[in-house]
């Protein structure tokens, strides 16, 4: 690895020299990269540039702030319209493609919904960054993962006497319980204000409490669980 200072054609820098291992593993392959040797060096003909700061950490940081792309598919029995405004309402406009947010760092991605047999097929192109799992590993394969897990939604409805009862729920994972007695609290958000407002579970119990005149409560379970309770 390199990082050098120039006008474009002399410069001054420094050098590591990486050996790396591969090694294939049950879910995928790991590298392991040992610094051996750094080099510095100097040129300029009238004045020579100063040596760029790039220290054993800063080698480390490069390699935590790296990138991969992967690229998948996904067929769905949706129309197109309808993915492509899921997409569009999930993430964030950027300069070039969009936005999600996942474990607390934003991830550049694009999509591009075509029809296929009687719903249309999405391909997704994404940057993966790497995640620090233990002191000195960091693994590229996290977002990947976690997007070829299962991800589940179940709703159900019950009629009850003059009652109509809807369970959601899913396996994301449950809300941690700290967060369960202020999730209906207007302009309460575990994300970056940035990122959310806070709204969408507070409208959600107003429109439901108010205009609906039921109730919706939420717990978690083996999955998480909303229960919204509406009068009929």
């Amino acid at each position: 690895m390199h990082r050098r200072i120039d006008n474009g054609m002399a410069g001054s820098g420094i050098k590591y020299l990486v050996n790396y291992d591969v090694n294939q593993e049950s879910n995928g392959y790991s590298v392991t990269m040992r610094p051996t040797q750094s080099t510095a060096y100097q040129e300029g003909l009238i004045g020579k540039f100063d040596v760029p700061s790039f220290s054993p950490n800063d080698l480390q940081n490069t390699i935590r702030n790296g990138s991969v792309f992967f690229k998948f598919e996904i067929d769905s029995k949706y129309g197109v319209d309808s993915v492509a405004a899921n997409f569009k309402r999930l993430s964030k406009k950027a300069r070039r493609g969009n936005i999600i947010t996942n474990r607390d760092q934003n991830v550049p991605f694009e999509f591009k919904a075509v029809p296929y047999r009687d719903g249309s097929k999405t391909v997704i192109e994404v940057v993966i960054f790497a995640a620090e799992t233990s002191e000195n590993t960091f693994d590229f394969g996290i977002l990947e993962k976690e997007i070829k897990e299962n991800r589940l939604i179940f709703i159900e409805t019950q009629i009850e006497e003059d009652k109509i009862l809807i369970y959601i729920k899913d396996n994301a994972g449950g809300v941690p319980l700290d967060f369960l007695d202020r999730i209906f609290e207007p302009y309460f958000s575990t994300k970056h204000k940035s990122q959310d407002t806070g709204l969408g579970l507070y409208m959600s119990h107003q429109i439901i409490t108010n205009s609906f005149k039921g109730s919706i409560v939420v717990h978690n379970e083996e999955y998480k669980k909303f229960k919204a309770l509406l009068c009929a």
